[in-house]
């Protein structure tokens, strides 16, 4: 149960870097920054990318409910530390939502629209 607490507060930080990367690997492709709703990125050539990312996105919502549910467990019946698995969880969910609050870095919303 630790171990799908570590990968489960892992995950919106492995998310928000693909995101990163597939971003980047877009601006090298085209030319220039992608902006939401121009250059599509499922018609770009990074099929398998997007793919993986795309997928994933369906257990990075699931975090949001069932990692605290697992971490009020583990405090509670297990007497197992939790504050790295919170702080590296919170640190990437900070970043995805910065991108949505910081003006000309939309990324996860060219991603997701």
């Amino acid at each position: 149960m630790a171990r799908l607490a570590r990968w489960g507060s892992a995950l919106p930080l492995f998310w928000f870097l693909g995101i990163i990367t597939l971003y980047l690997r877009a601006r090298a492709h085209l030319g220039h920054w992608p902006h939401p709703s121009i250059d599509d990125p499922k018609l770009l050539p990074f099929e398998v990318h997007h793919f993986v990312l795309a997928f994933a996105f369906y257990p990075l919502i699931a975090t949001l409910v069932a990692l605290p549910m697992l971490w009020f467990f583990q405090k509670r019946y297990l007497r197992m530390p939790i504050r790295k698995n919170v702080a590296g969880y919170l640190t990437g969910w900070a970043l995805i939502a910065a991108t949505f609050l910081i003006p000309g870095v939309r990324l996860v919303e060219w991603f997701l629209d």
